[in-house]
C-alpha cells in the first residue's frame, strides 16, 4: 500500500473540479477523524426529507375485567 501526506489537493488552473479515485472506490475515514466544510457537500445521507415515523405500529383491543383498575394495566 502506498500512502502520500500532503496538507493540501488543489485543482489544476481551469479545472474545477478534482476526483479523488474511480467509481467503485472507497475511501475509509477512521474513528476520531472529524470532516469539516466550507463550501457545498452534495450527495451525503438524506435529502431532507423526515426520516422518522410516528404511525401506530400497533392494533389490537384491550379488555379489562370489571372489578380491576385500569392503572393495572398500564404499568
Amino acid at each position: 500500500m502506498s500512502e502520500i501526506k500532503v496538507n493540501k489537493i488543489s485543482p489544476r488552473t481551469a479545472c474545477g473540479t478534482t476526483t479523488l479515485g474511480d467509481s467503485g472506490d472507497t475511501f475509509t475515514i477512521p474513528s476520531g477523524v472529524t470532516i469539516s466544510n466550507l463550501g457545498t457537500a452534495a450527495g451525503f445521507g438524506g435529502t431532507g426529507e423526515i426520516s422518522w415515523d410516528t404511525t401506530v405500529k400497533t392494533t389490537g383491543t384491550l379488555q379489562l375485567k370489571q372489578q380491576e383498575p385500569l392503572q393495572q394495566h398500564l404499568e
